[in-house]
């Protein structure tokens, strides 16, 4: 295949036509999820939990399924930039073809299945069940900043969409199983997995600072690279609190009875 150098084809020729440009339904969005869950509480209030386990199911195995088609999809398009282009380009994409087009759309994809995520929230609330910080947090922050990452043309971001949807195919499918009824042992390893992805996420966007100031092209803006750290960072500290107050919360001696 030729490619094309990314100075004399706009990347928005690539993404243009799916509608990613900033619009006020990122705002609005967490705007109105917030206020989504303070008025269904408020519904909820005198009410009794909703059995709705089994739709519960279904919205996690959809999710499982689809983390697994961009984590596959990904990986092999990745495979093929790096068979053509070698490692650089896996990880700067300073190209245009057809195999980048192919996985902007995947980034694409993974952008707007967050706006589907929220209903995770949702499900929580009519169960009556108690929210996190790091719940509300996390499914808020990342529209935008997945939003961010297609918007500013950071190809390395590919591998945190990579690695979160690896993740989630697990968690997905740890939640449609436990809405059936079943209870893995492995809650715990999860949660470690979950945080392990938070560092590699990190770790892997070092390479860019480095490029950056460098003065080597890599596809990208730097304060999508702060932001990205920023957020994550965040959301590591909260899982690792998240880790230690359910997992290592040591519980209080039993008293023997003289």
């Amino acid at each position: 295949a030729t490619a094309t150098h990314f100075s004399e084809v706009s990347y928005d020729d690539l993404v243009l036509p799916y509608n990613v440009h900033f619009s006020p339904l990122i705002p609005a969005t967490i705007v109105c999820y917030f206020a989504m869950v303070v008025i269904l509480r408020w519904v909820m209030k005198n009410r009794e939990p909703l059995e709705v386990n089994k739709l519960i199911a279904v919205h996690n195995f959809i999710l499982c399924a689809f983390s697994l088609v961009c984590f596959l999809g990904q990986l092999y398009e990745a495979i093929l930039i790096y068979t053509n282009f070698g490692a650089f380009e896996v990880y700067c994409g300073t190209f245009i073809d057809s195999w980048d087009l192919r996985m902007a759309q995947y980034g694409i994809a993974f952008y707007w299945s967050k706006y589907y995520e929220l209903f995770d929230t949702v499900f929580l609330v009519l169960r009556k069940k108690n929210m996190t910080v790091l719940h509300l947090f996390h499914h808020a922050i990342v529209v935008p900043v997945s939003w961010m990452a297609v918007y500013s043309r950071i190809y390395m971001g590919w591998f945190t969409s990579f690695n979160n949807t690896g993740v989630h195919v697990i968690m997905y499918f740890y939640f449609a199983i436990y809405a059936l009824g079943y209870r893995p042992w492995w809650k715990k390893y999860l949660t470690s997995l979950q945080i392990i992805q938070f560092v590699a996420d990190m770790s892997s966007s070092l390479p860019f600072i480095i490029f950056y100031f460098m003065g080597i092209p890599c596809r990208g803006e730097l304060y999508a690279w702060v932001l990205a750290n920023m957020t994550g960072v965040a959301l590591l500290v909260l899982f690792m609190n998240f880790y230690r107050q359910t997992y290592n919360t040591r519980r209080p001696p039993v008293k023997k009875v003289q």
